[in-house]
């Protein structure tokens, strides 16, 4: 039995809850927790009594739950969270409440999950306390009308199931992990690596065979159940078989990025269906070199994706838009196209980005892959650089939604730049406690010992956490410090508990008995 869990009776299924809030020793944590969180939410809404739009996102966001949108070019799930929430009310302030206490509550549980298998000291209790309560990110995203918020808590609850899967596997904690892996997924598609560490954590379970086996056909199934959903919606308007088009996108903007560093004269023959649109990709590349205009993207992937002067948009305004696309405009990032022909093109993009990856792999791998491990470390803030992106009026249908009076919002900062230029030092942070994370953990593999194995599973769980997802960013997909909110948290947590547990052990010898 773990220490600090005496008279608690672990059959019942709410351990946890038990744990927190019947155990006198925890009282404190939790008394201090809830008012320094009202006081928080209080100073947050203060200061900021509008929430964060993102350009682009956040429009496409209230465009899906106004229009009960059924594909978009994200995952559905945060537009539906948005449309069950407006039955219940349409403030901003109650949404930013509900957004902050479940971010809150998930990090929370993390905490305390930590608490209750390795029984940390006081001090390691607190500094965990604080890496929840002064992470200045947690105040932006749960104050910004995004899936960040939601899948952030989402991921983080997930994750601390798996330590429960691990250490006190029960039928109830397997189930609702298959929910809420389900669930992550829906709202964004980077949970689509979470299967692969949540088999290490099966794997390494105490649970019995039958157990593992039913919890990890529960979660593929209901993951399964949304991808065949998805693919044959996406089948219904466009005729292609997809479970989202952005990756065929993303993949040939990958490959530009790769391509455009190829000198004209070692550029290869395309395949025949590839000939028109790469004339028009050696076409902008060539005048874009040649441009006095022309700038190198220092921060992200993305130009190829979004920019409208990109090859990749040029052809499909050529030869996949219709009439309805220039009559009919919706509300991603202010440029009118139809996600039916946005559908249309990827399957096209994906083979020709992967084409010219296989074709260009010293290229792929110096300007792509060594620039988003760059990235990882010191992730770019995008658009969390600036509050609302940095403009002071907001988009029509989101003006609409929360039956806002003004097309302005603003903030109670007299200079809100200070501020953005705060949170712009988090990327240097990332990149510490990334750095801090892998020298205490081969550290600690070093000085490994019987006593502290109750630890180690939970510790290697991180590590194949950190190199699954370091492996899914760096490869496939665009990297920007919201993004990467929820590794930094896992590896910052658990930076702290080895840092306490190696302190005994360089200190006494041995750590402190934690079974």
């Amino acid at each position: 039995m773990s220490p600090g869990t005496e008279n608690i009776d672990f059959c019942v299924p709410h351990s946890l809850y038990k744990f927190i809030f019947h155990n006198p020793i925890n009282r404190p944590y939790i008394l201090v927790s809830i008012i320094v969180i009202i006081f928080q939410f209080i100073i947050l809404k203060y200061f900021y009594p509008f929430p964060n739009f993102l350009t682009g996102d956040s429009w496409t966001y209230i465009f899906d739950a106004h229009k009960n949108a059924q594909l978009s070019s994200h995952p559905i799930g945060y537009g539906i969270f948005l449309r069950m929430f407006s039955a219940l009310t349409i403030s901003d302030t109650i949404l930013v409440a509900f957004q902050f206490l479940l971010l809150q509550a998930a990090a929370l549980s993390l905490n305390f999950t930590l608490y209750y298998f390795y029984s940390p000291t006081k001090i390691i209790k607190i500094f965990l306390l604080i890496a929840v309560f002064f992470n200045p990110l947690f105040f932006d995203i749960a104050n910004t009308i995004s899936s960040d918020n939601i899948y952030l808590s989402l991921s983080l609850i997930w994750f601390t199931l798996l330590l429960w899967i691990i250490y006190q596997p029960t039928a109830n904690v397997i189930y609702w992990h298959s929910v809420v892996l389900f669930l992550a997924f829906v709202v964004r598609f980077n949970a689509m690596f979470f299967p692969f560490v949540s088999i290490w954590a099966f794997y390494v379970s105490k649970a019995s065979i039958k157990l593992k086996i039913r919890g990890l056909v529960l979660s593929l199934l209901l993951i399964s159940i949304f991808v065949v959903y998805n693919r044959e919606k996406y089948y219904e308007l466009s005729g292609v078989r997809e479970l989202a088009p952005f990756s065929g996108w993303q993949m040939a903007s990958n490959g530009l990025f790769a391509y455009k560093h190829v000198s004209a004269n070692l550029r290869k023959d395309v395949p025949l269906k590839f000939n028109n649109l790469d004339k028009q990709v050696r076409l902008y590349l060539d005048n874009s070199f040649k441009s006095p205009d022309y700038a190198e993207p220092r921060v992200i992937l993305d130009r190829f994706m979004w920019s409208q002067d990109s090859p990749l948009w040029v052809y499909y305004w050529q030869n996949f838009a219709d009439k309805d696309d220039i009559n009919n405009p919706n509300v991603w990032g202010k440029q009118p196209f139809r996600i039916k022909n946005w559908a249309k093109v990827a399957p096209l993009y994906k083979e020709y980005g992967a084409w010219l990856i296989l074709h260009y792999p010293k290229e792929f791998f110096q300007y792509v892959i060594l620039l988003n491990v760059k990235s990882w470390f010191i992730p770019p803030m995008v658009q969390l650089q600036y509050y609302n992106c940095g403009y002071t009026d907001i988009a029509e249908n989101i003006v609409d939604w929360f039956k806002y009076k003004t097309h302005k919002i603003s903030t109670r900062f007299t200079n809100i730049g200070t501020i953005d230029e705060i949170y712009g030092l988090y990327p240097l942070f990332t990149g510490y406690i990334n750095a801090v994370f892998l020298i205490l953990f081969a550290l600690f593999i070093r000085r490994i010992k019987n006593d502290m194995y109750f630890i180690y599973n939970g510790l290697i769980l991180v590590a194949v956490f950190w190199l699954i997802n370091f492996s899914f960013n760096v490869f496939a997909s665009p990297i920007e410090l919201r993004y990467v909110l929820f590794p930094i948290h896992i590896i910052t947590v658990n930076s702290i508990i080895m840092v306490g547990r190696l302190s005994d052990v360089f200190s006494n010898g041995q750590p402190k008995n934690i079974q």
